[in-house]
């Protein structure tokens, strides 16, 4: 039976939550019999450092020459951030557009390994590339930090990444979407006509299918070839050194992203599994698979001999194995209540005014106000979520039509939602607020989709307010 004293010398801090040994405990006694190890832990659990002990105690007890121990990711970007700040020591790796490169004044290193590939120039004979050395250490160490996005890539189109002892993913609940947007694919009018291409107007799905393969593909294949050509033309050495070239090596990145896109969805499609959608102006095609479950162990399972999958917010342990194709058989489950005590996360109930209809357009500056100065003065030097929606989202306005939210005036009139009478009114709009850059999350709708911080309240007709990260696909949405 595992105890503390078998794992707590590979634990990063000095003191151990009773949530995290038992977590722990749990997690390295479910890995003698099983593959996959599931954990619900509330936020403040200290996932990271469980993460960090039980990949140390691979290292030690099971990590061979041939294999490394740890492929430790994260679903969303900012919280492998925190991972590299908390631990320095692990090898970390971000997409090459994240890296400067050490030769040219302004390109990354996505752009300036292109222009060595193009004109098969390699690499360490041309510069000291930073990202090949990030990317050299993060397979050469025994644990080693990323995000998914930049592992399904990863996975696709190399080579290089071999299977380890333990594969761990935090805040798992987002595996399911991740990894059906990178096999779906969107196909938008307007940026077909930009290439000369006619709209499909077929509601068929193999029609598209085959348009798309006969049609589409043939012509961004083509365009990629002509971009190619402009490259060699202009010369590695002038490139990336004036406005033209680097327009040109832009146009070729978009390029060669969505063709990429197109080639993945279709060697996937199955009729039988995928779907299509078509939105309200007939001028935006998605076609995608109804579930990720058949994806989920080629695309990233894989890598792993054992699999430890960590989240707030599994909800449902059978709903959760079936979405990503797990055998609930060999699958151990443990989900824990919060570690701080009712009486140290208390609601502060401050009230400020009225929001009824005829005191809201008077409460709205006294309640901005008072936010702005919990922020700069009682709360200056703490950590806080500030509900809010990101600024290209489109906001329905009096006339019937859509106004981008970074585009909203004060004295606007906007379209809301009256919860009291369940009708949609017409409100003026007071104030708004730029609450900067934040990690977000985007919800696909049947005709629409919303991009919004994982806390913005959603509300719903079955469930009320909702935040958004905890949406599913039985949540009727109040849209108007």
């Amino acid at each position: 039976m595992i105890k503390k004293e078998d794992w707590v010398e590979f634990f990063p801090f000095d003191t151990v939550r009773v949530i995290q040994e038992r977590s722990i405990n749990y997690i390295l006694e479910t890995f003698k019999t099983k593959r996959f190890s599931i954990c619900e832990l509330p936020a403040g659990s200290g996932k990271s450092a469980i993460a960090i002990t039980v990949s140390k105690y691979i290292e030690r007890h099971y990590a061979t020459e041939n294999r490394n121990a740890s492929w430790v990711l994260t679903t969303q970007k900012i919280l492998q951030k925190q991972y590299s700040e908390d631990f320095p020591w692990m090898s970390n790796i971000w997409s090459k557009s994240n890296y400067q490169c050490t030769t040219r004044y302004g390109v990354s290193c996505q752009f300036g390994l292109w222009v060595n590939s193009i004109f098969s120039k390699k690499n360490n004979n041309y510069c000291d590339c930073v990202y090949t050395k990030d990317k050299n250490d993060f397979l050469k160490n025994k644990i080693s930090l990323t995000n998914v996005s930049f592992m399904l890539s990863s996975i696709e189109y190399s080579s290089d990444i071999e299977k380890r002892n333990l594969l761990i993913v935090d805040e798992c609940h987002n595996i399911e979407n991740l990894i059906t947007d990178f096999v779906s694919i969107d196909i938008d009018k307007y940026y077909l006509e930009e290439y000369g291409l006619q709209w499909n107007n077929s509601n068929d799905i193999i029609d598209i299918v085959d348009w798309i393969k006969s049609t589409i593909l043939p012509k961004f294949e083509s365009v990629k070839e002509n971009y190619l050509s402009q490259i060699k033309a202009i010369g590695s050495d002038n490139i990336l050194n004036t406005a033209e070239g680097r327009n040109i090596m832009k146009g070729f990145d978009v390029v060669d992203k969505y063709t990429s896109q197109l080639l993945r969805s279709i060697v996937r499609f199955n009729k039988s599994d995928w779907v299509m959608g078509v939105n309200k102006d007939n001028d935006k095609i998605t076609l995608k698979p109804i579930h990720a479950s058949e994806f989920c162990e080629k695309q990233l399972f894989n890598i792993g001999e054992k699999v430890l999958l960590m989240s707030g917010t599994i909800l449902d342990k059978n709903t959760f194995c079936e979405n990503i194709g797990v055998n609930i058989k060999d699958t151990g489950f443990i989900s824990l209540d919060s570690p701080f005590p009712i009486e140290n996360r208390p609601v502060i109930f401050v009230p400020t005014g009225s929001m009824s209809y005829k005191n809201i357009n008077t409460s709205l500056p006294s309640l901005a106000k008072l936010v702005t100065n919990l922020i700069n003065n009682e709360h200056k030097n703490d950590k806080g979520i500030i509900h809010c929606i990101e600024e290209n989202s489109n906001i329905k306005i009096h006339d019937g039509t859509t106004k981008k939210i970074k585009n909203i005036l004060n004295g606007d009139i906007i379209k809301t939602f009256n919860e009291d009478k369940k009708v949609f009114e017409n409100k003026k709009v007071i104030n708004k607020f730029d609450n900067g850059e934040r990690e977000c999350i985007k919800l696909k709708f049947k005709n629409k989709e919303l991009i919004c911080t994982f806390d913005h309240l959603i509300l719903t007709k079955n469930r009320g307010w909702i935040k958004a990260i905890d949406l599913n696909k039985k949540d009727d949405v109040i849209s108007g």
